[in-house]
């Protein structure tokens, strides 16, 4: 899928720019998702991977200091397609209660593209389409399925196919819930089946999302079972990855340490194998033209109305302070625009 313009700076809402003044005022680091500085690799990544959204499914881990930018990234990516009909993107910080990423996915399916997901099921019955190429033909593990996928498209009745939905989902998941539709209980062995069936509807119909999965590394914080746990169901949805027809997960960790690759690896070497190339590291702002741009940038933004010459003046200033976050870049570019506005005025 061709995507003009990705990774251009995007107009700022308008509605934004006061609260965000009013943050630096308090000392915040204000919410910046109109622009990415730098971060070349990274964006070059991520835009392949996002042009191959309708192809197959697609994943990255980004890892990167706290302050460096991860969550700016995901909300860059939440606006930049916020008005695209085919492309949706949810944002979520990670639920260290729910370790098992397939079934967390699927809370998220449930919770934000339920209504997205029935009128999928829908068209694609009106159109005659091969329900069984949406379940790998039901070969395999996807036998299983079988049954709960044909009564899933069988169903005329709206709020019973709903029902059969969060059966799906497992917000169902009682035996009297299944009996109702006849049904074999489904188990969370199946729910990996089951999102990839989700996921096939979706694209069948020209839905792809971008799950953009935040702070993953407070899973790790909680307790190492549970992060194992976590890092086997990532295993577990990569491998079954090359049978989702689109969609793409960005899951975000802070590496405070510099160990998050390695942390991966020893926890879970057979995961990191798969998903070595896949580690996107975000640095720290270093160029001067990035500072420069970056700058320019809050110039505009708060149309502080500063002059080539001001704007190497502030880079100057802040380079010498030798900031090692990002985040402590742009409030001190920030301060910086701020004070030199109050001293001409």
């Amino acid at each position: 899928m061709e995507i003009e313009k990705l990774w251009n700076k995007i107009n700022p809402i308008e509605t934004t720019v006061e609260q965000l003044k009013r943050d630096l005022q308090e000392g915040k680091v204000p919410e910046l998702p109109y622009f990415i500085v730098d971060m070349n690799n990274a964006k070059k990544k991520i835009g392949t991977y996002i042009q191959s959204i309708d192809v197959a499914f697609q994943t990255c881990l980004i890892t990167a200091n706290y302050g460096n930018g991860k969550t700016n990234l995901l909300k860059y990516l939440k606006l930049f397609f916020s008005e695209n009909k085919k492309i949706k993107v949810v944002f979520l910080r990670v639920n260290a209660d729910q370790y098992d990423l397939i079934l967390f996915l699927l809370k998220i399916i449930q919770d934000n593209f339920f209504e997205e997901l029935r009128s999928s099921i829908l068209k694609i019955k009106s159109d005659n389409y091969d329900i069984s190429s949406l379940a790998y033909s039901f070969q395999d593990g996807f036998a299983a399925i079988r049954e709960y996928t044909e009564k899933l498209f069988a169903e005329q009745d709206e709020d019973k196919l709903s029902k059969l939905i969060y059966l799906g989902t497992g917000r169902l998941y009682t035996k009297n819930s299944f009996n109702e539709f006849a049904l074999e209980q489904l188990t969370n062995f199946n729910r990996r089946e089951i999102l990839v069936l989700f996921l096939n509807i979706l694209s069948a119909n020209n839905t792809y999302i971008i799950f953009g999965i935040d702070e993953a590394e407070k899973i790790q914080e909680k307790s190492k079972p549970r992060f194992g746990h976590f890092l086997t169901s990532y295993r577990e949805l990569y491998d079954l990855s090359s049978l989702i027809k689109g969609h793409l997960l960005i899951t975000c960790f802070t590496d405070s340490s510099g160990r998050s690759s390695q942390s991966i690896e020893e926890v879970n070497p057979a995961f990191f194998r798969r998903i070595e190339d896949r580690i996107v590291e975000l640095p720290m702002i270093s160029n001067i033209n990035d500072y420069k741009e970056l700058a320019q940038n809050l110039n505009e933004l708060f149309d502080t109305n500063k002059s080539s010459e001001d704007i190497n003046k502030i880079v100057a200033i802040i380079k010498k302070k030798e900031l090692n976050k990002n985040s402590d870049i742009v409030k001190a570019i920030c301060s910086e625009l701020s004070e030199s506005s109050e001293r001409l005025g």
